[in-house]
């Protein structure tokens, strides 16, 4: 049995994750991760597409080659794995997708978000998946920024404010991020999954699991008639817009009826931090004005 600590949580697991921080082997665990025989279906599920079962307590997710995951009750995963699954693509579609299942369980928001520590909390950069999250987070920690969590953090609302917490010590960068920041191969070294050229840097001797309060929020965005990087502060429903719209696995949510908990937490995070746009062109390398702004900014 191998003992983590992801999202918050304490974890327990069959299966052996590098991606994670280790912990001490624990009589507390908040999740199970288990090699097993998984349902085929889910009764009475709501079904986004053929191969996605989820009600408010059961979760069952299917991709060909790899895996059948099964989550329940926000303390338990189950994975029936395929015969010729490849280990790393099998861990990131459990990470990516179970534990969000899990996340949403135990009625929390994972925001498609990465963040610094600055001052007494974070600033979260938050974008859709190519927005250039990850390459701006590396950047920042190439001048001196402390790396806080990489693509994924989770919401907690607790006495009316609203922490971020840590998802793991693993940063997923694109090929040509590493020839932007001048990384080197010798880095390139953990391949995510399948063909994508991502790879996965560690950051585990810099990782700090405590929760953080949310101080800013950037989000990240290309545009093809932009020519320069740019910064906008939103105001009202323009704001509270955009941190839905970055709301991870929002699909997740009306099925198990999480609405009413995602607005509250939406709506207690913009009474406590600005919420910035940052526009930059949609080729080129920006990554240096990107960070220069974030930097004014914080």
């Amino acid at each position: 049995m191998f003992y983590y600590t992801a999202f918050g949580f304490s974890i327990a697991s069959e299966i052996y994750f590098p991606e994670l921080f280790k912990r001490k082997r624990s009589k507390a665990i908040d999740v199970h991760i288990q090699i097993g025989l998984t349902p085929r279906f889910i009764d009475n599920g709501t079904t986004p597409n053929p191969e996605l079962w989820i009600t408010p307590d059961e979760y069952l997710i299917h991709f060909k080659d790899v895996a059948y995951y099964y989550a329940q009750n926000g303390n338990r995963i189950i994975v029936e794995l395929y015969k010729n699954a490849v280990p790393n693509t099998m861990r990131m579609y459990l990470l990516c997708n179970a534990m969000a299942a899990i996340i949403h369980q135990r009625k929390l928001i994972p925001l498609h978000a990465s963040g610094i520590i600055i001052n007494d909390g974070v600033a979260l950069i938050a974008g859709h998946s190519g927005a250039g999250k990850s390459t701006t987070i590396k950047a920042l920690t190439k001048k001196g920024h402390k790396i806080f969590t990489d693509d994924v953090c989770v919401l907690k609302l607790k006495e009316e404010k609203v922490f971020a917490i840590p998802s793991y010590p693993m940063m997923k960068l694109w090929e040509n991020s590493f020839d932007l920041l001048a990384l080197g191969n010798k880095n390139k070294t953990h391949k995510l999954w399948g063909n994508a050229d991502k790879y996965g840097v560690f950051f585990h001797e810099e990782f700090v699991s405590e929760w953080q309060p949310v101080i800013k929020i950037f989000k990240i965005e290309k545009a093809e008639s932009s020519a320069e990087v740019t910064i906008t502060k939103l105001k009202g429903i323009e704001s509270f817009i955009t941190i839905g719209e970055n709301a991870y696995r929002s699909q997740y949510v009306e099925p198990m009826k999480l609405n009413s908990l995602h607005f509250k937490i939406v709506n207690s995070l913009l009474k406590q931090c600005e919420v910035f746009k940052i526009t930059r062109p949609a080729s080129g390398d920006s990554v240096n004005e990107v960070v220069k702004i974030i930097q004014q900014n914080v």
